[in-house]
């Protein structure tokens, strides 16, 4: 005989047991480092230095080095992160070093991880010269012209049209330049992440050329 059918808003397990509430997930949390600062567009990935000094003698052993002028630009931040300069011309970098381990705290070895930083300071001064030799520069350059040669007459829009073309010519130049110090400072960046190693007596892994990127 089938069982009857339960009306609408009926429990269907009204005066049985209660059900027992539902387990907590069991899902697994994984431990790990925290991800790898993001590097300057050149780098899939900076190589990385494992070593097996603590990171606070480390730091120490880096500042006597740069003290004897073998260490660009380093500078202790913190008791887990310090810079160096990645020198690439005119736009330089800052090599920012982020100790993700310690074997002070028990770790297996002290590893850092590296990130670069464009210096800001050159290429806002590129960005202003050029507008302004755009503007008001065009206007300068109507006002001379026209003021040296009687003849030149051709008013600001005239002007314009012949000089802000001739202005735009430099930017590939520019360009190029940028292009060029981005090399330079990814393989400085790579002979300090050596340096690094060496003084650490560690090794650097995940190496990368900058013809593999």
């Amino acid at each position: 005989m089938p069982e009857p059918t339960p009306s609408e808003g009926q429990n269907l397990f009204e005066g049985d047991q209660p059900l027992p509430p539902e387990p907590e997930s069991s899902e697994l949390v994984l431990s790990g480092p925290p991800e790898p600062p993001k590097p300057w567009s050149k780098d899939a990935s900076l190589p990385r230095v494992v070593s097996p000094m603590p990171a606070s003698d480390l730091q120490k052993a880096l500042a006597q080095r740069a003290k004897q002028g073998k260490l660009a630009g380093y500078q202790k931040q913190s008791e887990r992160m310090f810079t160096l300069d990645a020198a690439g011309g005119i736009y330089e970098r800052t090599l920012i070093a982020t100790i993700i381990s310690d074997t002070a705290d028990k770790d297996e070895h002290t590893e850092i991880w590296f990130e670069g930083k464009l210096k800001r300071t050159i290429p806002i001064v590129v960005i202003v010269v050029l507008v302004f030799t755009l503007w008001p520069g065009v206007w300068l350059t109507d006002s001379i012209l026209s003021t040296w040669f009687n003849w030149y007459r051709l008013g600001i829009w005239w002007t314009s049209a012949w000089y802000i073309p001739l202005t735009l010519l430099a930017v590939p130049a520019f360009w190029a330049q940028f292009k060029k110090s981005e090399r330079e400072s990814w393989e400085d960046a790579h002979k300090a992440i050596e340096k690094i190693a060496r003084v650490g007596d560690g090794e650097v892994v995940g190496v990368q050329t900058a013809e593999s990127a």
